[in-house]
């Protein structure tokens, strides 16, 4: 699949890999059959859905965030149901217009289904949360669209904002930010 603004996107990619730079990419609910294939235009590596990086001592868990929704019941079965790699493998057989159809029928169901669901149910579970920072001294996520850096017992769990036009928000780790010193930026562009 080909459209000039994605060309343009995988275009700014590749000159930011080729003067020396790796992206990472890690999917979430609308972007995950994107794989390795369409990651290779721009030398992109496809994350797991859980990863652990090591930044300077710290051992950082990151992961898109759903998978610790688990109180929402419905969510958890469409997404086990929605990634299966048959159905994906099928549904990449089909023709862009058919999966656009799909996808915004998908999206409206969703819409409609989280105007009735409490807001504890589509939040982060605690004792999910809990489990991934037993060996991880950080956890970052996004997926609940509610960026904010939470304490868990000491532990920091920075959540992501989602991308808006012309602006984002943006955590940077570097090897000599403390956890401490954890900052979410808002980025315009």
């Amino acid at each position: 699949y080909s459209a000039p603004w994605l060309d343009e996107v995988i275009s700014a990619l590749k000159q930011f890999t080729d003067a020396g730079c790796q992206v990472y990419f890690l999917a979430g609910n609308r972007d995950f059959a994107l794989g390795q294939k369409f990651l290779k235009k721009f030398n992109g590596i496809l994350l797991s859905d859980v990863e652990t990086l090591s930044i300077a001592s710290l051992k950082i868990r990151l992961e898109h965030g759903d998978l610790l929704c688990t109180d929402d019941v419905s969510y958890q079965k469409f997404r086990k149901v929605i990634r299966n790699p048959l159905l994906l493998g099928l549904l990449k057989k089909t023709p862009l217009s058919f999966r656009q159809k799909l996808a915004s029928g998908f999206r409206k169901k969703s819409r409609e289904a989280n105007q009735v669901k409490s807001y504890e149910v589509m939040d982060v579970n605690q004792d999910a949360v809990k489990v991934a920072l037993s060996n991880a001294d950080l956890l970052i996520h996004g997926h609940t669209h509610r960026p904010k850096i939470h304490d868990v017992h000491g532990k920091p769990r920075i959540v992501l904002g989602d991308w808006r036009e012309h602006e984002a928000q943006i955590l940077e780790i570097s090897e000599n930010t403390a956890v401490s010193g954890c900052a979410l930026k808002t980025w315009r562009y």
